[in-house]
């Protein structure tokens, strides 16, 4: 059994808090580190929800890759976050996650701090 905390958010997107300099890498990375941690019979124990297989963490990893990808790249281009917005990053995972509002918003505010981070300059 694994008490994961708020690194583990499930049903909806994660709340990354930005104020305290959380960032979405900085949840790929706890994801990844607690997906090494047991073995498949292990459960993980979410702040809020139901507990969970290890399944769900890489379900939730491979989501933020995803999305921490576009965002990434729609930093490079110069767009703006109502730009990046419109470009979808989140399309094939909101049926399951559910709005990406709040999340948009604060992974573009964890990535746009964090130029170097992501291998390029901000534009």
């Amino acid at each position: 059994l694994l008490v994961a905390g708020d690194v583990v958010q499930l049903p909806s997107y994660p709340v990354i808090d930005t104020a305290t300099n959380g960032w979405i890498t900085g949840m790929v990375n706890g994801l990844q580190s607690l997906s090494v941690a047991g073995n498949d019979a292990t459960r993980i124990v979410p702040a809020r929800g139901e507990v969970v297989a290890r399944a769900a963490l890489k379900e939730q990893s491979d989501m933020l890759v995803a999305v921490r990808a576009r965002l990434a790249k729609a930093i490079a281009l110069g767009k703006s976050l109502e730009e990046a917005r419109a470009m979808n990053p989140t399309g094939e995972f909101d049926a399951r996650w559910g709005d990406p509002t709040q999340f948009l918003a604060n992974s573009w505010a964890g990535m746009v701090r964090r130029p170097q981070e992501l291998g390029q300059a901000v534009v």
